[in-house]
């Protein structure tokens, strides 16, 4: 029990525990057995108590790590779209029942397609490696940004106000318009915006914002749609 406490409880409080029960246990362990039998038995649980706390901390550490890797997108290391629809069931539950907003932009590269067709697909990953590091110079650590295949990213920005989502998203597409993220090669964005107001399930949020950034496609792309 003694060296099981730390996989039960797994936190640090399973081996504080352990430890006190040890303590505890020593004076029986004492009046039972001979000095030098009681203080092997001691001594020997202590090891196992150690041990077993140890392989918890590894096995925990392990999990956290594969758990982040599952949830990035191996190229750009942006999340990915498992992560997302987490994150947006999370944000949208919240909204329901605390009234508190959250923004979805929903944006892809103006003629992706293009690049990669003129300057190969290696130029292209590491167009998207770029835009990426962008992005994320210009979002707040806890707004997340994923990879949802291909040259379509997300991003979600959670405890937003009112009328917040199209001054970042214009903001995003003007950071990248202006910026030099491939050579001798102007890349834009197009965007679609929408909010956790009026949606009434996460997939319908993500439908409105994905039908606004294919709005903004049409209407001559690099350029923001809001819902």
């Amino acid at each position: 029990l003694l060296a099981a406490l730390p996989g039960i409880i797994r936190t640090n409080l399973g081996v504080l525990m352990g430890l006190l029960c040890l303590i505890a246990l020593s004076p029986m362990l004492y009046l039972r057995y001979e000095q030098i039998i009681a203080l092997i038995i001691v001594v020997s649980m202590g090891q196992t108590l150690l041990v077993s706390w140890w392989l918890m901390n590894l096995v925990n550490r392990r999990g956290i790590e594969h758990i982040k890797l599952i949830m990035r997108d191996p190229l750009t290391k942006a999340f990915n779209r498992r992560h997302l629809e987490l994150e947006m069931l999370g944000a949208h539950d919240l909204f329901l029942k605390t009234g508190n907003l959250s923004t979805l932009i929903l944006f892809d590269i103006d003629n992706f397609k293009k690049v990669n067709d003129k300057l190969g697909h290696p130029q292209g990953d590491a167009a998207l490696k770029e835009l990426v590091k962008l992005i994320n110079s210009k979002i707040r650590r806890t707004d997340s940004l994923c990879r949802l295949g291909g040259d379509e990213f997300a991003v979600l920005i959670t405890d937003s106000i009112d009328n917040i989502g199209p001054i970042i998203a214009e903001k995003l597409r003007e950071a990248v318009c202006s910026a030099t993220i491939i050579s001798d090669y102007q890349v834009t964005i197009s965007a679609g915006v929408c909010d956790s107001q009026g949606t009434i399930s996460a997939i319908d949020w993500f439908q409105k914002a994905d039908e606004c950034l294919y709005r903004a496609k049409r209407g001559g792309r690099n350029r923001i749609e809001v819902s």
